[in-house]
């Protein structure tokens, strides 16, 4: 039997926005946060795990967004970050953005040609990144997405070897979340 080698790869802004629903939809309390570590145990079980790479938006002058992102290196993730970005919009609003989508699929595609690992465990619903899940998929690579059911988009659930959805986690045998002390 062959080992699987695990490259898991979190998309913060879209697992996070997904969970928010869920917790809205729950009338769970904004406090609770999800807990990555547990989850990626859980999800991971039997496989070994090479890397895990995480997705963060940062403000520089945000000093709660620098300690979180010293918090997850210190639990073992890489973390890229990207400094969010305020778009005017023509209508005189402002959005902040920071997409991950190409270094995301940049990096599955590095983990896979660098033949670290063989299944890829993707934390996000968004299809951009559909067109690098069939192309590592051509290339023997099992791909698990992680979504919710409302933020999985067509493409990934039916180019996915899997499907592992947030609220099937969401029970007392599974701890995939903790409550954020103020």
């Amino acid at each position: 039997m062959s080992t699987t080698n695990s490259c898991v790869f979190i998309d913060t802004a879209n697992i996070n926005a997904s969970f928010r629903k869920i917790k809205s939809k729950l009338g769970l309390s904004d406090k609770i946060k999800l807990d990555f570590d547990n989850l990626i145990k859980i999800i991971t079980v039997g496989s070994n795990l090479v890397s895990k790479s995480i997705y963060v938006e940062s403000r520089s002058s945000d000093d709660g967004s620098r300690k979180f992102i010293d918090f997850l290196k210190h639990r073992g993730f890489n973390v890229i970050t990207k400094e969010i970005k305020v778009i005017s919009l023509d209508n005189g609003d402002k959005k902040n953005k920071a997409n991950f989508d190409a270094e995301i699929a940049y990096d599955i595609c590095q983990s896979v040609w660098k033949r670290e690992c063989n299944k890829v465990f993707l934390f996000s619903g968004d299809s951009d990144f559909a067109y690098v899940t069939r192309q590592i998929k051509n290339l023997g690579i099992t791909v698990v997405v992680i979504s919710s059911k409302n933020s999985l988009s067509r493409e990934l659930l039916e180019l996915a070897d899997n499907v592992v959805y947030l609220e099937d986690l969401l029970t007392n045998e599974h701890n995939i979340t903790f409550s954020k002390q103020s």
